[in-house]
């Protein structure tokens, strides 16, 4: 399956920004998730899909 590498390189990256510390609240946890998700949007912005 094409898109197995694809959801585990998202949730690299989800780890890898939720493992540098404590957070006041869940709110602090979403809003840093959704900066990341923009952020990989931005980076795999008009690449082709294959398949």
């Amino acid at each position: 399956m094409y898109t197995t590498n694809a959801i585990e390189s998202v949730n690299h990256s989800f780890r890898k920004v939720t493992n540098k510390g404590a957070f006041p609240h869940k709110e602090a946890v979403y809003k840093l998730l959704y900066l990341r998700v923009k952020e990989l949007e931005d980076k795999w912005d008009g690449r082709p899909v294959k398949n």
